[in-house]
């Protein structure tokens, strides 16, 4: 289960290769893309100028 760009280097390797589209590959990067845009959001959002520490903002 590896991408396709990676084919190549497997070949040459004498690996074997197998390109799979959908499974718990993509659920696991879609989590971490959700995780990522929640994170940018959360930074994006937040007034850090007006905070002093964390307490102030909880």
């Amino acid at each position: 289960m590896i991408g396709p760009c990676y084919r190549w280097a497997l070949e040459r390797l004498g690996l074997e290769y197998k390109h799979e589209r959908f499974g718990i590959r993509n659920i696991v990067e879609r989590f971490f893309g959700c995780l990522k845009q929640m994170t940018q959001r959360f930074y994006n959002n937040i007034n850090t100028w007006r905070i002093q520490t964390i307490e102030d903002y909880v």
